[in-house]
């Protein structure tokens, strides 16, 4: 019966681009600092899209322009965009690919690729996924777990004072294009 719920689920996904909204999207992350206090942030600025084709996705890419990071704070939001963190000179990008969304577990998981600081790594989390036909868009919701120093986010001297763990929470809204 579930395979037969995500089927239909996926099949009203028309053929087609959907586009992310970032008006209406969120990607929130959160990391502890000093063992005790967490630091919340999300990004202002991204773009991506979905291409389903007949219910099936084909593909999602969305990328995360590194300088448009928040974390209600500019100082520290400066910092991070410098070597040894973000280093956005050199990569002012963060890029998410996937190509499946499976039921693994009775739960949908969204398979792909993070790319941050020159470092790809595969990554693979639970989904909700939703269809709004009158409006013909997407709505994916789901939160993972990254550990930064995959990612080559070594901090230096900061480096202890920063937990490993990142906490990842995303809610994108795509439209049909």
């Amino acid at each position: 019966m579930l395979v037969l719920t995500l089927g239909s689920l996926f099949s009203r996904a028309q053929t087609g681009v959907y586009t992310i909204d970032e008006t209406s999207s969120d990607v929130q992350f959160k990391v502890t600092h000093l063992g005790a206090f967490k630091v919340d942030g999300d990004f202002k600025s991204y773009q991506g899209d979905f291409q389903f084709r007949d219910g099936v996705l084909q593909s999602l890419k969305a990328i995360f322009d590194v300088a448009s990071i928040n974390t209600d704070n500019e100082e520290r939001d400066d910092i991070l965009l410098t070597e040894p963190y973000f280093d956005i000179s050199v990569f002012p990008s963060i890029v998410f690919k996937a190509d499946t969304i499976d039921t693994v577990n009775d739960e949908l998981v969204l398979s792909g690729s993070l790319s941050i600081k020159g470092q790809e790594r595969p990554l693979s989390f639970p989904i909700l996924f939703e269809y709004d036909s009158q409006e013909e868009r997407i709505i994916l919701k789901g939160e993972t777990q990254i550990k930064r120093k995959d990612f080559n986010l070594v901090f230096g001297s900061m480096n202890g004072l920063i937990g490993n763990k990142v906490n990842i929470t995303v809610e994108i809204v795509a439209v049909k294009s």
